[in-house]
């Protein structure tokens, strides 16, 4: 048995007149995930992220992740 999960967002904020322009502007991300039941008590997943913040002063950075998980039930 197989299920998987996706999920988007993005947020924002509205700097103010006296925070410096290397201030928190906006961010968005994604990310999907997978998990395979392999036994009763027994399922493996992965999952994938990707991130990205934006200042005010038009700098970004990129995020990237990978995680694998296991569950014991």
């Amino acid at each position: 048995k197989v299920k998987s999960s996706a999920l988007i967002g993005r947020a924002r904020a509205d700097r103010l007149d006296f925070q410096p322009l290397s201030e928190f502007e906006n961010s968005s991300f994604v990310l999907f995930n997978v998990m395979w039941k392999l036994l009763p008590q027994l399922a493996l997943g992965m999952e994938y992220q990707y991130g990205r913040r934006e200042n005010a002063d038009g700098t970004a950075l990129d995020n990237n992740r990978v995680m694998i998980g296991v569950q014991i039930f």
